[in-house]
């Protein structure tokens, strides 16, 4: 059984395998590049049940097979779509106990490693959360729980004077391009190996800092990434972050001819922080190898501080 010590610096991102307005997804090419990635090292697989309206946790299932047992499986739970196709946030802890149940069944798992609040509510404590999540483990059906998109600050405000023990990560969006919350993945994770774990989800920014896009007519008109409220692809931001994205070409270049810029961009997360570990949307196995390779080579220190100016940091 993997530990949580021993998790990837590079995590596989479960959320395009759900196949939905991910821009042009195949999701056999994603499954492919999944036994490929546990031989390659990577020890995380991080989907939710919302993900393709569960699709994602199905095919991460099938895709893992007899593999299983070499990786730490982490799902999420907390957003609903309705009948209607609507999407609402609910943290009951009556839900989690049939959220839990049908993310087992379509993972083809008898345990979730690591379950985690993908969204709060804003209504129910996070006293009664973590209550919920403790039965589980009792139960048998999560080995650890953790949260995503939640700050320590507002645990403390909302019902959770401290982290439960078997509380062993949180998930907050963190890249060069959204560097927001990292005074708050400080306080969290920043003690030492007896903090959480940190994943970091929209690592390249949602593929910004991949260096392949440079318009809004780059993606598909349904694309998701062009939805969000604080999209990176859009106005001033897309300018903010096409400057950033230069820069990395530059320091990649620098780097040799097969140094990218995504790779420039990930190396940055660990540099930065000194912990966590970058969840990456994986589309294929060439995307795969070119993440792995991001620690081929070391950012230097005139690296980062160019890094940091552009990023406004």
């Amino acid at each position: 059984m993997i530990e949580f010590s021993q998790v990837s610096r590079l995590a596989f991102g479960c959320d395009p395998l759900g196949g939905h307005n991910w821009g042009s997804v195949d999701p056999a090419a994603i499954a492919d590049a999944i036994p490929h990635a546990v031989d390659q090292g990577v020890t995380l697989f991080d989907t939710a049940d919302c993900y393709g309206n569960g699709l994602s946790e199905e095919r991460l299932g099938q895709a893992l097979g007899n593999r299983r047992s070499r990786v730490i499986v982490a799902s999420k739970f907390g957003v609903r779509i309705g009948d209607d196709g609507k999407v609402f946030i609910d943290n009951d802890p009556a839900w989690i106990s049939q959220a839990v149940e049908a993310s087992l069944k379509r993972l083809g798992t008898d345990v979730i490693d690591l379950y985690q609040l993908h969204w709060w509510d804003g209504r129910t404590p996070f006293a009664e959360i973590f209550g919920a999540l403790e039965r589980l483990v009792e139960a048998g059906k999560i080995r650890a729980f953790g949260s995503t998109n939640v700050s320590l600050e507002m645990m403390k405000l909302n019902g959770a004077d401290e982290l439960p023990a078997l509380y062993r990560s949180s998930s907050m969006e963190f890249s060069l391009v959204h560097g927001a919350h990292r005074a708050a993945i400080e306080a969290m994770c920043g003690g030492g190996a007896a903090a959480p774990l940190f994943l970091a989800w929209g690592s390249l920014g949602g593929g910004i800092l991949t260096g392949k896009y440079s318009s809004p007519s780059d993606l598909d008109p349904t694309d998701r990434r062009l939805k969000r409220a604080d999209s990176h692809f859009r106005g001033d931001r897309l300018a903010d972050n096409l400057a950033i994205v230069a820069t990395c070409r530059e320091i990649a270049a620098r780097h040799g001819a097969n140094a990218k810029v995504s790779q420039v961009a990930l190396q940055w997360i660990g540099r930065t922080l000194g912990f966590g570990t970058c969840l990456v949307g994986i589309k294929s196995r060439a995307q795969l190898d070119d993440a792995l390779a991001s620690w081929d080579f070391d950012l230097t220190d005139e690296d980062m501080r160019a890094l940091d100016q552009a990023a406004h940091r």
